[in-house]
């Protein structure tokens, strides 16, 4: 307990608090206060934090023990008589609390493993409205977060650092495991922090650095007095604590640095050597960029990177594999770096939204993709993205909304879908507004939203007004329901006499489950391989649940693709595809085609077939994977094992073929 008096006797000296410990503690009492906001349940406060300033003893990192000091300064909203002062901390021990210059009870409400566990503060009777400062004096060691692997704060590999949100925890922000705060993303406020190290220890940050020495027991100590004047969701809060060197990669128009270890400098000149370029991309597209600086720190980290404000985390690991590769794109710092428009400049009230910062920063990945190759790189992005949502995240999530999704298992608080299908659905609204009024709408919006927060309807709402179209439909359909659509299509092709080109009909039926819904203004590209070697790409619009639409004076065509052509990627699913010649001999054949989705072996059975079919196995990308021929026994009957446990995860096209016949048969690997 002397170092613990040591350090808060030093902040009185500093000067950093002003008070005095005039014994004003007062019971507990019950009050018509405001219900604290839970993580997926905004509602407005009685207070609003204003900023954060604190002092965090660190001098024996790596190792979790600390002290601290939290300087809470807040404005009431209501009349602080009536109400209570909320704060979260988890893990550590809270030593006294003061108000202004009265010492406080806090009082610990719920049990830790609640999502709303926090601590209230009664404001002493007689207290000045408006502004006040509670100071949080606490000591601990310093965890991850309760049924968690990610949020939280790690010591790992001689390395100290936080992580501001978990992936299963129930209560989401987990920066209260090392700051006694208002952890909630609808209240930002702007920091100040003064991290005390020893043994070359250095610490990065949130805003700009002053390095600052202090003397505790005759011995001096470093002290990193990181501040920022703008507003700061405490998600976005962190620290990394290691014996860093900083890589400086140019400070037009901001100053750009990543921290890492020594050994990692010539990984990160290599990988991060875009990062300029990567900020001029994304200002280009979503506005100016608003923070003091881009920076970055790699740490022992697994499971995935994280977007705090002006000091993203990244893991050592995928840059040093980026290096290796010789991957200069960097997708991950790319995805991180597009958060400070999405999530960090304008953020969400609380994390029923979290989609908008995951799937808009995964849409802004491939655009990353597109000004590097092309727009044919972007459209192969959102492909991805479709594939990954009905392959894999189907299959180990679930289906549900984007907007207001469930946290629980098999889900979580950032469940790949709202990744995949996020980003997809942007991809959408880009395609049904055009460019021009895409990007002019989202420029707009994330200016008058700067360094706020906003949700889901207030977006619907501003781009009705911005566009003048009524997005209503597409935010019902593809955010706030669960579904998407799956869809059956037969194409038959007629030969013209008289030129020798080709009618093709195109049958569409949409096949999802009732509860889906039906999808309007369903873009369906099809594509035409045709037999002189080049493609021809149909977009065809579904107004509703089923639809005949036509593809005129075509070429022959045998392979149709659909949903990989050059204009849009739609979220849609392909259950069957079968392709014939008008008036075939074997047009009543019955196809079995099981199981699908496969895992190891996929049967074909066809009954009502007189000879015999060529087959191939082909992907997403034509790429023919297994082909031969199937012979037809004595009752017209067609048996034939394919073994495709080798085969990646994914979509893959089979496609028969014989006299007067084909037929293209559509299969999931998982």
């Amino acid at each position: 307990m002397k170092l613990l008096f040591t350090i808060y006797f030093l902040v009185f000296i500093l000067g950093f608090f002003n008070v005095s410990f005039a014994e004003k503690v007062r019971n507990p009492v019950p009050l018509q206060s405001v219900e604290i906001s839970s993580p997926t349940n905004y509602l407005e406060q009685a207070f609003d934090v204003i900023n954060y300033s604190a002092v965090i003893d660190l001098r024996k990192a790596p190792s979790t023990e600390m002290i601290g000091i939290s300087k809470i300064k807040i404005l009431w909203k209501y009349n602080p008589d009536e109400n209570l002062f909320y704060f979260h901390l988890r893990s550590l021990i809270v030593d006294s609390v003061f108000y202004n210059d009265s010492k406080v009870s806090a009082t610990a409400v719920d049990i830790p493993e609640s999502p709303v566990y926090h601590y209230n503060v009664e404001p002493p009777a007689g207290s000045p409205q408006d502004t006040a400062v509670i100071s949080v004096f606490y000591h601990g060691n310093m965890t991850t977060a309760i049924d968690d692997s990610f949020g939280g704060v790690f010591s790992q590999d001689s390395i100290l650092y936080a992580i501001g949100v978990g992936i299963h925890n129930n209560y989401v922000s987990t920066t209260q495991h090392w700051l006694a705060c208002f952890d909630h993303p609808s209240d930002k406020a702007t920091l100040d922090f003064r991290f005390i190290t020893d043994n070359g220890f250095v610490v990065a940050s949130n805003g700009l650095v002053k390095l600052e020495k202090t003397t505790i027991d005759g011995k001096e100590y470093e002290v990193y007095h990181w501040k920022s004047d703008i507003q700061t969701a405490t998600y976005l809060m962190t620290f990394a604590c290691g014996k860093f060197k900083t890589v400086n990669l140019g400070s037009s128009p901001n100053p750009m640095v990543v921290y890492c270890r020594p050994a990692d400098t010539n990984s990160v000149k290599y990988t991060f050597q875009k990062l300029p370029e990567m900020l001029t991309s994304f200002q280009k597209r979503f506005g100016k960029f608003l923070f003091e600086k881009a920076g970055y720190v790699l740490t022992p980290m697994t499971g995935g990177a994280m977007e705090h404000q002006t000091m993203i985390s990244m893991p050592e690991v995928e840059i040093r594999k980026l290096y290796q590769s010789k991957d200069m794109i960097n997708k991950t710092a790319a995805h991180e770096l597009s958060h400070s428009w999405f999530g960090n400049s304008v953020s969400p009230f609380d994390f029923r939204d979290a989609w908008l910062n995951e799937g808009f920063a995964k849409f802004a990945e491939t655009t990353w993709l597109e000004d590097n190759y092309g727009y044919d790189s972007y459209l192969t992005g959102i492909g991805n993205a479709v594939n990954n949502y009905l392959v894999t995240d189907l299959y180990y999530e679930g289906a549900f909304p984007l907007y207001d999704f469930p946290h629980n298992s098999p889900s979580s608080n950032y469940p790949y879908t709202i990744y995949d299908k996020g980003c997809v659905v942007t991809a959408m609204l880009r395609y049904y507004l055009g460019d021009d009024k895409f990007y002019s709408a989202m420029l707009s919006y994330l200016d008058h939203y700067a360094l706020s927060n906003s949700t889901t309807l207030t977006l619907e709402k501003y781009l009705n007004e911005f566009t003048g179209h009524d997005l209503g439909w597409f935010f019902n359909q593809w955010i706030y329901k669960k579904g998407f659509p799956i869809v059956d299509i037969k194409i038959s092709k007629s030969k013209i006499q008289t030129n020798g080109l080709f009618n093709a009909e195109v049958n569409i039926s949409q096949v999802q489950p009732l509860d889906y819904g039906i999808y309007t203004n369903l873009p369906v590209e099809i594509t035409f391989s045709l037999a002189n070697g080049t493609n021809k790409s149909v977009l065809f619009n579904m107004t509703g649940k089923d639809q005949i639409f036509y593809a005129d004076s075509l070429p022959d065509f045998k392979l149709t693709t659909v949903n990989k052509g050059p204009t849009v990627r739609a979220l849609l699913k392909l259950r069957n595809l079968t392709t014939s010649l008008e008036q075939s001999e074997d047009m009543v054949d019955e196809i079995n085609f099981y199981p699908n989705p496969v895992t190891n072996i996929i049967n074909l059975v066809i009954k009502g077939i007189s000879h015999n079919l060529n087959y191939s196995i082909v992907n997403l990308d034509g790429a023919e994977l297994s082909k031969g021929t199937i012979e037809a026994d004595d009752n017209g009957i067609i048996y034939k094992k394919f073994f495709v446990e080798d085969y990646s995860i994914g979509n893959y096209y089979l496609r028969l073929d014989g006299k007067n016949y084909f037929r293209i048969l559509n299969f999931i690997k998982l």
